[in-house]
């Protein structure tokens, strides 16, 4: 539930565009919880006020994201605040990557810096092992030409994971 409060927060303030605003999730394929995980994700998202995204192409990138995952993108609609207008383009577009190195995997968001309301979900091979998935699939992922942008990065990992393989 932390989890996805700290990456839904990120997503909607500024309406998407900020700096630290989460642009990809990245989660193991083989995570027992990563179903409840992303449900609850999005329900949270949903919770959240929705703001207008304000930066000048905000809702074009948005738009053309939309355009290139089509049913592969889903729009969650979040709680409105009273006096304010929002357009379709204003909520969070998840996108579905699907899972990297499968022939289905579709990337696209992973090389725009979106500065929009659209937040990709992207699945790793593996996760039964925490220290193993973070050092020898998910680091190695997002420091990849495969995923780019270098403005922020956070890693949130279970209690368990061993500190070395966090640090």
């Amino acid at each position: 539930r932390h989890a996805a409060t700290l990456i839904a927060t990120a997503k909607k303030g500024n309406g998407g565009c900020n700096c630290l605003s989460a642009q990809v999730v990245v989660v193991a394929r083989d995570w027992p919880q990563r179903g409840e995980f992303l449900s609850l994700l999005t329900a949270t998202i949903a919770a959240q006020p929705t703001v207008p995204a304000y930066y000048p192409g905000a809702h074009k990138r948005r738009a053309a994201l939309g355009a290139l995952y089509g049913a592969r993108a889903s729009p969650v609609v979040g709680a409105s605040l009273p006096h304010t207008r929002l357009t379709a383009e204003d909520e969070v577009l998840l996108l579905d990557c699907g899972v990297a190195g499968e022939a289905s995997f579709y990337g696209a968001a992973l090389r725009t810096e979106a500065f929009c309301p659209a937040l990709a979900v992207v699945q790793l091979p593996g996760g039964a092992d925490p220290g193993e998935y973070l050092c020898g699939a998910a680091v190695p992922f997002v420091n990849s030409d495969a995923c780019l942008g270098s403005l922020s990065c956070s890693i949130l990992a279970p209690a368990s994971a061993p500190a070395q393989s966090v640090n």
